[in-house]
């Protein structure tokens, strides 16, 4: 078993000239609570549909658990607790509980479980098996959305990323440059994934 490997090229600040580069684990697969539950039953005496029930049993007390303010700990994986947030104030007591709003998981792997991961193996991808970001010009990618955008009220990350072979991150990065250029807004919330196109751009 090992873990595959890429380097990929990493974005230039703006006083940099010397091109650099980082590693990116590959992913293979995402693994579904079904393959999981299958490949449970098979070191166990366990159906996988038994296992499936408990799977989903494990979610509903750990997120009961959560939400009543506790750490969930399991032994081998980790601990797991959420975390909080709320506006900046001048003085404690001004915040009501109103205001108060979860912000996400945290989570803390298990020193076992870190101490096994420690002895995995890495392997380089062969050359040409994974699709990097394509050098693709501006104007390619504002070409590409505009005939996307006659069939599509908004973009997202992925969206562009599938469009134009582009690494999620460099997607990401792309549609930032354009809300900040007055071509794109991005309304909602900060992590929403919905950017909509000015009226007067990407119009055929």
């Amino acid at each position: 078993m090992s873990v595959k490997y890429d380097f990929y090229p990493t974005p230039l600040r703006k006083f940099e000239k010397q091109e650099k580069y980082h590693v990116r684990m590959l992913v293979k697969h995402n693994i579904s609570t079904g393959e999981l539950a299958d490949k449970i039953a098979k070191r166990s005496t366990m159906h996988q549909s038994d296992v499936i029930g408990v799977l989903r049993a494990l979610q509903d007390v750990v997120t009961e658990e959560l939400k009543n303010g506790n750490r969930v700990k399991i032994d081998g994986l980790g601990s797991f607790r959420i975390k909080i947030k709320a506006p900046t104030v001048n003085q404690p007591g001004i915040i009501r509980s109103e205001s108060i709003k979860y912000d996400g998981i945290v989570y803390k792997a298990d020193k076992e479980l870190g101490n096994e991961l420690k002895k995995t193996g890495f392997e380089k991808v062969p050359s040409g098996q994974v699709p990097h970001s394509k050098k693709v010009s501006a104007a390619e990618i504002e070409l590409a959305m505009t005939s996307f955008f006659q069939t599509h009220k908004f973009i997202t990350t992925r969206d562009l990323a599938y469009l134009c072979g582009l690494a999620r991150t460099t997607a990401h990065r792309r549609l930032l440059a354009l809300v900040e250029e007055g071509k794109l807004t991005h309304p909602g919330p900060r992590n929403s994934g919905e950017y909509f196109p000015v009226k007067e751009f990407f119009r055929k």
